[in-house]
């Protein structure tokens, strides 16, 4: 009898073996054994090659589940701040209305894309710009981490609402700032 064994090989591990088996003494030549290296190193591409699109697949399947979740996160946040019962804005550092959600529009009497054409001093009383000016620098320079002042806001009509006002900020891995988050609560009537 007469047997010649090739590795099938994984990378650098070897994965099984090409086994060929003859009844006659012999029967393989060095030819026969390089035909049956080269197709043992075929094989071994092939099983190299469905590992590979396996873990592709794999990756594949997992980044879409974290789209998915992600997506799920955002639609649970942009819910949750478009149907607070309080005042919700993103602010710029530079002082631009980001984002605001439908209470904070009711408190203003400015509508979603009207925010967007105004800063935040340009709603605040010209008596509690200073505080808050002071209050956002410290927030900035990392003095601190939130601040909550009572301050007066100007809503469209021309009338004057007293809110409570929490911001705190929102940096990036390099703690450069991104925006502000700001909770604004109506107390014009407890004020009175």
């Amino acid at each position: 009898r007469s047997i010649v064994v090739v590795p099938l090989r994984h990378q650098y591990n070897s994965i099984g073996a090409l086994r060929v088996l003859s009844s006659h003494p012999g029967a393989f030549d060095d030819a026969d054994v390089q035909t049956l290296q080269v197709v043992a190193n075929f094989m071994s591409a092939a099983i190299n090659q469905t590992v590979a699109f396996g873990a592709k697949q794999a990756l594949l399947a997992e980044h879409t589940r974290t789209i998915v979740a992600l997506r799920e996160s955002e639609e649970r946040f942009r819910s949750a701040f478009d149907h607070a019962a309080i005042g919700m804005a993103l602010v710029a550092p530079s002082g631009e209305w980001v984002k605001v959600n439908r209470s904070l529009c009711a408190i203003t009497g400015f509508s979603e894309s009207e925010f967007r054409t105004l800063y935040f001093h340009s709603l605040t009383h010209p008596e509690d710009l200073d505080a808050h000016q002071f209050q956002v620098g410290q927030l900035l320079s990392d003095e601190i981490g939130a601040f909550q002042l009572e301050e007066r806001y100007f809503h469209k009509s021309g009338s004057v609402a007293w809110v409570f006002l929490s911001v705190s900020l929102l940096r990036d891995g390099k703690r450069k700032p991104l925006y502000f988050i700001a909770q604004i609560q109506d107390i014009t009537e407890r004020k009175q």
